[in-house]
């Protein structure tokens, strides 16, 4: 447009009426971004924003990747699953959260909190075995877990073979652990497990039997008959029998004592067996006289 036409149109009456139009309408559009920018940032300020919690997972040992799943960011509210993989040689013990265990389940499921976000510690324990030993074959072994953790209860009988039930007697069950010499007595067929595979053993008593008889017919009530463990002290005896007079023990056909009561000291296969009461018959002498005397 030449500048004779702008001065022509500047004349025109119509023309401040368009330019203040125009004025108005750009004031408007301005008025009406500044308010959306003004209310865009009332949202940004002023609306409450998403909150986001974030889930920490791992192990009291050494795991690998893909063995704890659930770790991630996550909504207020969302619904959490953590889960904890089996791991060769070890049992899941539970999880725990703020040095507290919350679950012995190796799946747990929980809503996001403020209170709950953070840090979660899948805890494993190492498996130990439990193995026995008996190297003469005397009986037999029952052992319940085989396998098991440190501070778990194992429980264990034993039971001699009937044929060595008139020989031996259990006297103690001990274990060994592993790469250790220490002998540790079972009391009551439990014990705790320790840190350690350990081996089951059984200690024995030899048994010996004192048999007791005599040499009479008469029906005698001898004591002291019965199965001793080696090297206790067993007392033997004999009553007075009516019509008879005791005369010695023997054994072996070797005379141990006169004396109606013998203390046998330390039982083993060398005085153990049969001893005999030996009696003497007495009979009575009646004398008659025919002149009184």
């Amino acid at each position: 447009m030449s500048k004779e036409s702008r001065e022509i149109e500047k004349s025109n009456p119509d023309y401040e009426v368009g330019k203040k139009r125009k004025i108005v309408f750009w004031s408007l559009i301005a008025s009406g971004i500044g308010v959306i920018v003004v209310i865009a940032l009332l949202l940004i300020f002023l609306l409450p924003k998403e909150e986001k919690y974030e889930i920490d997972l791992g192990s009291n040992v050494s795991i690998e990747d893909g063995t704890l799943t659930g770790e991630g960011s996550y909504k207020k509210g969302d619904s959490v699953t953590i889960v904890a993989e089996d791991i060769e040689g070890y049992r899941f013990t539970g999880w725990s959260y703020g040095g507290n265990i919350i679950s012995i389940d190796k799946e747990y499921s929980f809503v996001i909190s403020e209170e709950n976000e953070g840090e979660y510690t899948a805890n494993y324990a190492k498996i130990y075995s439990v193995s026995t030993f008996d190297n003469d074959n005397y009986g037999s072994f029952t052992v319940a877990p085989t396998e098991a953790i440190a501070g778990e209860i194992v429980t264990v009988r034993y039971e001699l073979n009937s044929e060595n039930q008139d020989k031996y007697q259990l006297k103690r069950l001990y274990y060994v652990v592993a790469g250790e010499s220490d002998q540790v007595t079972i009391e009551n067929n439990r014990f705790t497990m320790p840190e350690g595979n350990v081996t089951i053993r059984a200690e024995f008593n030899n048994l010996f039997n004192i048999n007791l008889t005599t040499n009479i017919a008469e029906e005698v009530d001898l004591t002291g008959e019965g199965t001793y463990i080696e090297n206790e002290i067993v007392t033997i005896s004999a009553p007075n029998v009516e019509d008879y007079r005791f005369r010695n023990w023997t054994y072996n056909g070797h005379i141990v004592t006169t004396q109606q009561e013998y203390t046998i000291t330390n039982i083993d296969s060398t005085t153990s067996g049969t001893y005999i009461a030996n009696y003497d018959r007495l009979y009575s002498i009646t004398v008659n006289s025919s002149h009184g005397t």
